[in-house]
């Protein structure tokens, strides 16, 4: 009796993703200040669930009495994950109390989000200069201009806090009122809101806070009518985690199972995707940080043989295996391009093998 061995590699993918609704929920909205044509508006909102790669948030004004048969949108956000909407009033809005904003998102499913009314008055004069920040530290990411605006870090270790960091209000005017208000979601259960003191334009961010991302608000105002600009601060991890749940080692026409760490990611920022590259010559395939925390298990079945395959290379070992990559990609990693996504950190490699199941052979 002879037995047959042969070894496997080349690939036919499948993702198992159970989905989790998606939902906006708003976190913030400042209803108590009084708005103005030509002003600025933000909403602070924690999306939540697996939306599109392809998505796009919106935000829109509804008429003075609150309805939004034809709403006038402020502002959009092109991105699967965003923590806040920055928008401005157009000149010419009729002044009026009933006012209220909506957030409603492309991806199929998702109820819209209405926020609590609020006043529109006459614009001052001469008009409050929107609100702009400068760091007085170095951060990793800092891209200022863009909606959301952001800086901070995407780098930094499981368990650190943050060190205090003084932030300047660009153009501080002595003769406005400034009012700071940080949104932490990350050091408890309930949404804490904190709110330094601002002395000659500059505020302080706080020492001690867990890895995460906050929002800061700025309200820039001036007798009754202010002007109020969010933030976006980062203060979030840069990891990648794979683990095979099987043996390196399969049968061909097997599922090879790879596991993503979700507690080693869990404080990556929201707006990551991740690329897996299964070495086989198969497409790359891109998912979202919501997509991973719905479900960890990447699943893969190999059809060829490993010795017969051009793509199989030499692992550490010096064996030929294949190899499958994880890269972890932001926006924000190059100053210079705040739009693109690129590779944070050097990502993780696993290898895998398969070879055909024995075969008897009675000739």
């Amino acid at each position: 009796m002879k037995i047959k061995f042969l070894l496997l590699a080349s690939c036919l993918f499948v993702f198992e993703l159970t989905m989790s609704a998606p939902v906006i929920n708003v976190v913030r909205f400042n209803n108590s200040a009084t708005y103005y044509p030509g002003g600025s508006i933000s909403i602070h909102i924690n999306p939540t669930g697996v939306f599109d790669l392809t998505n796009t948030f919106t935000l829109e004004l509804s008429d003075a009495a609150g309805n939004f048969g034809s709403p006038t949108v402020l502002a959009t956000v092109n991105e699967f994950f965003t923590p806040l909407i920055n928008g401005i009033i157009p000149a010419g809005t009729p002044t009026g109390a009933g006012y209220k904003l909506r957030v409603r998102a492309s991806t199929a499913g998702v109820a819209p989000v209405v926020s609590n009314s609020f006043t529109i008055g006459a614009a001052p004069s001469p008009a409050l200069i929107t609100p702009a920040i400068t760091p007085l530290f170095q951060p990793q990411t800092n891209c200022l201009t863009t909606n959301p605006p952001f800086l901070g870090w995407l780098n930094i270790s499981t368990g650190i806090t943050t060190s205090s960091s003084d932030i300047f209000i660009d153009d501080f005017n002595a003769a406005e009122t400034y009012n700071v208000t940080i949104v932490d979601i990350f050091s408890s259960a309930t949404t804490t809101l904190i709110n330094p003191a601002v002395s000659s334009g500059v505020f302080t961010f706080p020492s001690g806070k867990p890895t995460g991302y906050y929002t800061i608000e700025i309200e820039r105002k001036k007798n009754t009518q202010s002007s109020i600009k969010s933030f976006v601060f980062q203060f979030n991890t840069g990891n990648t985690n794979l683990g095979n749940t099987s043996n390196e080692t399969v049968c061909a026409d097997s599922t090879v199972k790879f596991t993503v760490d979700t507690l080693n990611i869990k404080y990556n920022y929201p707006l990551s995707i991740y690329t897996i590259n299964f070495g086989d010559g198969t497409p790359v395939k891109t998912y979202t940080h919501a997509q991973f925390m719905a479900d960890s298990t990447l699943r893969h079945v190999y059809t060829t043989p490993t010795c017969q395959s051009s793509f199989a290379t030499l692992d550490p070992s010096n064996r030929r295996f294949i190899k499958i990559d994880i890269k972890l990609l932001n926006k924000g990693i190059d100053n210079s391009n705040c739009q693109a996504f690129q590779e944070n950190g050097n990502g993780t490699t696993k290898w895998a093998n398969s070879g055909k199941p024995p075969q008897a052979d009675f000739t």
